[in-house]
């Protein structure tokens, strides 16, 4: 409350608006398809946890625009709800155990249970997540996506890699890198980014032309001996996890 005092949020404007609506209508098109599967219980917390688990697979990068101009979900996005509905039905379960599911649904540490047993994405990816991302200036170009203008599995997979090591290391990677020239300033100047994203909690996340190159600097260090090395292997293996 007090950092909403100091640095009040700008005011709503078009853009805001239409993000808005259009989280409503995918929270709403997740609600709709799980009511008609039928759940025996639980269906609210399946909703939240589907959502909750999608956002985070495709680290936050959902096509908003798209779903307010077409004011409803893709046909492949609805039928990636179902699958996705019945995998986390039976993960929510088994994660509650003995405890009383309605109140364990409820606890920071439910999600982080269920967080490290999320499906996986797989190709092809719904329209909704494997979308061009516009630049903001209104020439269509695209600045954030591979040449290919479309995110896949593997940039997703890079991104979530990424998002697994810890602030300090991006910084010692880009600093000891940068100085010994293991790896090219610029993907130095990406390390730091990355390391100041980590450092936020992840609230803003690496960009997939962000993340092959930076795990290409983790490789570099991990080689110079710069880093302790298994960085990579460790990640891997929370992976498999």
């Amino acid at each position: 409350m007090q950092r909403l005092k100091d640095e009040p949020p700008p005011p709503p404007d078009q853009a805001w608006f239409k993000r808005l609506i259009a989280i409503a209508i995918l929270y709403r098109s997740v609600e709709k398809k799980i009511k008609s599967m039928k759940f025996p219980a639980y269906g609210a917390q399946i909703t939240g946890y589907v959502v909750s688990g999608l956002s985070h697979r495709a680290g936050g990068r959902i096509d908003f625009n798209g779903l307010w101009s077409k004011q409803m979900i893709s046909p492949e996005l609805e039928q990636l709800i179902a699958e996705w509905a019945l995998r986390l039905d039976e993960i929510m379960r088994k994660s509650a155990g003995p405890r009383n599911p309605s109140e364990w649904f409820k606890k920071a540490d439910c999600w982080k249970e269920i967080h490290a047993h999320l499906p996986a994405l797989t190709d092809p990816l719904p329209p909704e997540l494997s979308y061009v991302k516009s630049d903001g200036k209104g020439d269509g170009k695209v600045t954030v996506l591979p040449p290919t203008g479309r995110h896949t599995i593997a940039d997703y997979e890079r991104i979530e890699r990424c998002m697994q090591i810890p602030s300090a290391v991006w910084m010692e990677i880009a600093e000891r890198g940068q100085k010994t020239g293991a790896i090219h300033w610029k993907v130095a100047g990406i390390c730091r980014t990355l390391a100041g994203y980590a450092a936020g909690g992840w609230e803003k996340k690496p960009s997939a032309r962000q993340a092959k190159p930076a795990l290409e600097a983790v490789l570099a260090a991990e080689q110079a001996g710069l880093v302790n090395a298994g960085i990579s292997a460790q990640i891997a293996e929370g992976d498999q996890g």
